[in-house]
């Protein structure tokens, strides 16, 4: 049995450490012990008599009572001096910008972490960014103009080797020398293969030259003059310096599907918000030329699809290169057509108006694959 100094010097080292805990606990932002834990430290000591190290339990911090410390700092800049508590129900989109009350920081959301950065920071970053993405556009320019250089070398390096009774030279870095020939029209060679150059005499007119070839896998567009120039020279040398429109205004936008629909969550949608029906017609002139001057105003459908098709179910131009889209409305329209056709048309003999089997295998080739229609709308008939 411990003596009675004994037990006092214990209860003593045990408020000791204690204290030392609690400060301890201050300093790491958690608030006080209450003193019923510090009197159980103190009452430990003597229940477990010259050992009581092995059974201190650590402080926890009081959920009774008081501010308890902040677990989350965070920096708020407010230009009044009051605080203004955030808001979790309308947090900003990821990547979202907002600028603050102050007009000099600005609160950027990415990937789901926000932070506050200066306006004068984000924008030497903001530019920065732009020119790394420009330089990163470049540098896959010049990446695929020396691939495909290098595939028409060793394509030439093969059709020279194989055409046994060409004169033209072996010498891969000799391209001017190159006579190739596609669908029977004759080029020349030029500028390390990115242009084709018809041959002197060549009695083929301009269109007998296809719109577009490939030549040893390298992609080749006609220009008005009937040569052949290569595809990466074309994207390179067009650029930012583009004298086409590129503008993106309400008679050149087609309209927003998710809008008509009414489930349209994008608050920078760069399509048209017309209010339209998803039933209307197809607007010819959109759908043919990309251009309508109504715009917005416009009561019909502004899409890139065939409006022939889109309105009546049937298209007469052949080799049409514009969206066919099949829907169930406008088939059970023709089809009803035809049976009203076929009661007087038995004895009518055959002329231009009749199926073409060529018009019908295009028709299935060009159909091919695309039923996003079937799949959306609930009025379709299945087979």
């Amino acid at each position: 049995m411990p003596s009675q100094e004994e037990q006092e010097l214990l209860a003593r080292i045990g408020q000791l450490a204690g204290k030392i805990n609690l400060h301890k606990a201050q300093q790491a932002g958690v608030q006080s012990v209450p003193s019923s834990q510090a009197s159980y430290l103190r009452h430990n000591t003597h229940r477990h008599g010259a050992f009581p190290h092995k059974h201190r339990v650590q402080p926890y911090p009081s959920t009774r009572g008081g501010p308890t410390g902040f677990r989350h700092r965070s920096l708020v800049v407010n230009k009044d001096g009051t605080q203004t508590p955030p808001s979790d129900a309308s947090s900003p989109a990821e990547g979202s910008v907002s600028t603050t009350s102050s007009g000099a920081w600005i609160s950027k959301n990415t990937r789901g972490q926000r932070s506050l950065i200066n306006s004068a920071v984000y924008d030497k970053t903001n530019e920065a960014h732009v020119k790394a993405i420009e330089a990163s556009r470049q540098q896959k320019i010049r990446q695929q103009d020396a691939r495909e250089q290098q595939q028409l070398v060793n394509h030439f390096q093969r059709y020279s080797g194989n055409a046994s009774a060409s004169h033209t030279s072996t010498n891969p870095t000799a391209t001017g020398n190159h006579e190739i020939e596609i669908q029977g029209i004759r080029f020349r060679v030029a500028n390390s293969g990115s242009k084709l150059i018809k041959v002197s005499g060549d009695l083929h007119p301009v269109n007998a030259t296809p719109k577009v070839a490939f030549v040893g896998g390298v992609k080749f567009h006609r220009s008005k003059t009937g040569n052949l120039y290569r595809d990466g020279v074309l994207k390179a040398q067009r650029g930012d310096s583009c004298d086409l429109s590129h503008d993106l205004t309400p008679q050149r936008i087609p309209t927003c599907v998710h809008f008509v629909k009414g489930n349209c969550a994008n608050s920078a949608c760069p399509y048209a918000h017309s209010s339209v029906s998803s039933g209307a017609l197809v607007c010819r002139s959109f759908g043919m030329y990309g251009y309508c001057d109504k715009g917005d105003e416009c009561e019909e459908r502004h899409v890139f699809e065939c409006p022939d098709f889109s309105n009546t179910g049937k298209c007469k131009t052949r080799g049409c290169k514009l969206l066919h889209r099949e829907r169930a409305s406008v088939l059970r329209k023709r089809a009803d057509g035809d049976e009203m056709e076929d009661l007087s048309s038995d004895d009518e003999p055959v002329d231009s108006d009749d199926v073409d089997s060529d018009e019908v295998e295009e028709f299935i080739t060009d159909g091919a694959g695309d039923d996003t229609d079937f799949k959306v709308q609930k009025d379709y008939i299945s087979f």
